[in-house]
């Protein structure tokens, strides 16, 4: 195969060195004889790829905020509880949709105040009160609250829709008033 005039030969378009013995002979662009050498001088060093590390950089910071922003979305005022631990999310004051007053949930097994209720109203004999939240919800997206206050004890079932609002459930399953958080 001959070159093509003012082509390099083929292996020298490649990047590759060529050589042989003998001597060299050119006439109409044609190589003939031995002794041939030659580098094309190609630069074969790697080069960076600053484009594709800028956009793993941008997709980093973009998996960051958006899980920072769920995870903000979770525990802030207007978003829902689920996927947090619930009997956190209750701890504070609440105000009752009922008129009764302010409710404390000072934790999980800890002292509240204002929970106890028989036969839909509240009812405090004195004495302190806790307060145990289940963790785990049941089919219907409800937590069981076991209030205790003495020889008295009632469980409820309540249901957060946004990490600062409840609705609160009797034994029954009746409503008995929604909590939104002071």
């Amino acid at each position: 195969m001959q070159p093509q005039s003012g082509m390099p030969p083929r292996d020298e378009r490649a990047g590759s060195s060529v050589s042989a013995g003998g001597s060299i002979n050119a006439s109409n662009g044609v190589i003939a004889g031995g002794n041939v050498s030659g580098s094309n001088n190609t630069d074969n060093r790697k080069k960076t790829n600053y484009g594709g590390i800028l956009v793993a950089a941008v997709a980093i910071v973009a998996l960051f905020l958006v899980g920072r922003a769920v995870v903000v979305n979770l525990s802030g005022d207007d978003g829902a509880a689920g996927g947090t631990d619930v009997t956190q999310t209750a701890v504070g004051t609440w105000t009752a949709s009922d008129g009764t007053g302010t409710k404390t949930f000072g934790g999980n097994g800890a002292q509240c105040e204002g929970f106890y209720y028989h036969q839909g109203k509240p009812l405090d004999i004195g004495g302190p009160m806790t307060c145990t939240l289940s963790t785990a919800p049941d089919d219907q997206n409800r937590h069981s609250l076991l209030v205790k206050q003495g020889p008295n004890q009632a469980t409820f079932k309540i249901a957060f829709d946004r990490a600062d609002h409840a609705v609160v459930y009797g034994a029954n399953g009746a409503q008995l008033y929604e909590l939104t958080r002071f």
